[in-house]
């Protein structure tokens, strides 16, 4: 359930959201209410275990030339998808690194789960525990915490929504930045631009 709404809020837009799948879109077997839905990368569709267990390179939805998973109709399939939503997928990556790490950390030492988020999170980024209020309008943060990738302050929905890349902190892709970090990289840009 909760699990489900996580996955939905860092899936990539073409995948189908977990709580319209009941049954695999392969064999059609029913999921039972706690049982695990794969996506499929090149179709998005939701599969049990035996209908997608290949892997294949699926680049063309920006998951590079790794082989990742994929149900047999796709891997049967030599044709490519037409999308344009390639870098849609990076924050389902990241959310799977994160969560690799967070289970390696947690198999091997019993601590609780702040500290473990925290462990895999960069250095200059406030610890979750640290963060209650939002950094710029000071409004209480719950569950909606949300870390500027510039400063590593912590920021509510509201005050931290631009997506710019920032390479100095080695996100090269768009990511969350607040509204001050942001004006400080448009700056940045703004000479190499005007020359």
């Amino acid at each position: 359930m909760v699990t489900d709404w996580l996955n939905n809020k860092v899936a990539p837009p073409y995948w189908l959201p977990n709580h319209l799948i009941k049954s695999c879109c392969g064999c059609r077997k029913e999921f039972a209410p706690l049982s695990h839905k794969h996506h499929c990368r090149a179709c998005g569709n939701g599969f049990c275990s035996d209908c997608s267990s290949q892997s294949k390179a699926v680049p063309w939805r920006g998951w590079g030339m790794e082989p990742v998973r994929v149900c047999d109709k796709c891997f049967a399939s030599a044709e490519d998808f037409d999308c344009d939503d390639a870098n849609d997928v990076t924050a389902w990556r990241v959310k799977e690194s994160v969560a690799s790490a967070a289970s390696l950390v947690k198999a091997f030492v019993e601590v609780p789960v702040a500290m473990v988020t925290d462990f895999v999170r960069p250095d200059y980024w406030v610890p979750d525990i640290d963060v209650v209020e939002c950094f710029q309008c000071n409004g209480p943060i719950a569950n909606d915490k949300h870390h500027c990738r510039s400063c590593g302050q912590g920021f509510c929905s509201k005050c931290c929504f631009i997506k710019k890349p920032v390479p100095n902190r080695g996100w090269d892709y768009p990511v969350r930045v607040c509204s001050t970090c942001n004006l400080q990289l448009e700056l940045q840009v703004q000479p190499e631009n005007s020359m």
